[in-house]
């Protein structure tokens, strides 16, 4: 988790005491000079940690399932983000093609310079998410989703230091300040659906039942016996 001592021991030099991780808020796999003013505005209450996200559905081709998308923050006091004065925005990328969303979850803000779907997210429970499809069916290819985090102070009011692209954006806000569009997840479209399996044959008829044979016939009654002859 990311705290204030976490700072302290990267300001003073004692980077040993710290993780990798804890010193990579930015996520980009690099610790440069670019953690470390994060780290500064985050202590300063402008920036937030992306602690977890992740995709929690997986669509098909040809289908208009939704794909989900999950992201958790905290706070520099590794408190779980309320919402409250954080805003987040997933950039989505559908197989580099141009394709119409269709929302479940998160308000459409149009498209960026790329092309790509702009969404703002809600926040549900302690995560911000958003579920979409496009409205004709899933490509085959890749979905690639960059995460953009705004805060803004106590009265609304927000700043360039607040707002910061994981791991770049092709907003155009974003661009004018130098970054491009780069993901932080990224999920391969499943192939359709199989066709459910054939069932066997059915087994051929059973020949009718041979007739019963007849019973022998009856022998005759013995033909009556002729009365003696009487004697001379």
């Amino acid at each position: 988790s990311f705290d204030v001592r976490v700072l302290s021991q990267y300001v003073v030099g004692d980077s040993s005491a710290v993780c990798a991780d804890q010193l990579d808020p930015t996520l980009n796999g690099v610790v440069e000079a670019q953690d470390a003013q994060a780290l500064l505005f985050a202590v300063a209450g402008k920036y937030r940690f992306v602690t977890n996200y992740s995709f929690t559905s997986s669509p098909s081709t040809g289908t208009t399932e939704d794909l989900e998308v999950r992201v958790g923050l905290t706070t520099h006091l590794n408190a779980v983000d309320d919402g409250t004065q954080t805003t987040v925005y997933f950039e989505i990328d559908v197989a580099g093609g141009s394709y119409t969303p269709v929302y479940s979850l998160g308000t459409a803000n149009g498209t960026t310079t790329e092309g790509f779907w702009f969404v703002r997210a809600v926040y549900v429970g302690s995560e911000f998410v958003a579920s979409v499809h496009p409205s004709g069916g899933w490509p085959s290819g890749q979905v690639r989703v960059a995460v953009i985090v705004e805060t803004s102070d106590a009265f609304g009011v927000t700043d360039v230091q607040r707002k910061f692209p994981y791991l770049g954006s092709s907003a155009q806000e974003y661009v004018d300040n130098g970054f491009t569009f780069v993901p932080l997840l990224e999920q391969t479209i499943r192939g359709p659906p199989l066709p459910p399996p054939t069932p066997p044959p059915l087994p051929p008829p059973s020949p009718p039942p041979s007739p019963s044979p007849l019973p022998p016939p009856s022998p005759p009654p013995p033909l009556p016996r002729a009365p003696p002859s009487p004697p001379p």
